[in-house]
């Protein structure tokens, strides 16, 4: 047999094996559109949106990986009056649990990361004794922590959390 023919003839196999790929993915997309439960679930929305509490809208955006990256786009001399401007926004992010330390007036201090488990990290004091469902988590739990921006210096952002919980 001729190689070109032998190259050809896998190559025909290869093209079906993955057009029928396609055609089963694209069915199981038509599934979830037209709310078919042929075994498959429907996508879940992990979204954030934002929040009120307590009357006081918590807002997803800016992402706390924006606002230490904008901040770092800047000339040294601008970013401290960049920092400052964030302070006192309400935000509303997916972030990971690190690790929680002790404080010194008796509240504990959770230090989270980004949604992915990336810097920039996340600082905020907690009574553990009001959440004991935080206090048993582990690291890497996803959380969603509502509050306000106390402060943000180099990758750091400092919040004082109105609401966390388990995701």
């Amino acid at each position: 047999m001729d190689a070109t023919l032998v190259v050809g003839i896998v190559a025909v196999g290869v093209a079906i094996v993955i057009g029928g790929w396609q055609i089963r993915l694209a069915g199981q997309r038509h599934k979830h559109r037209s709310g078919g439960s042929e075994g498959v679930r429907p996508p879940v929305e992990r979204r954030l949106q934002n929040a009120e509490i307590d009357g006081v809208v918590y807002r997803v955006q800016p992402y706390a990986l924006d606002i230490v990256k904008q901040v770092a786009a800047l000339p040294f001399a601008q970013q401290d009056h960049a920092q400052s401007t964030y302070v006192g926004l309400t935000v509303r992010w997916h972030a990971t649990l690190q690790a929680i330390m002790s404080g010194s007036d008796g509240s504990s201090q959770l230090l989270l990361s980004g949604a992915h488990g990336v810097y920039p990290w996340i600082l905020c004091s907690l009574d553990l004794s009001q959440r004991p469902e935080i206090a048993m988590a582990k690291r890497g739990q996803r959380l969603r922590v509502s509050g306000k921006i106390m402060s943000v210096r180099g990758h750091d952002i400092e919040m004082e959390v109105v609401e966390v919980e388990p995701e």
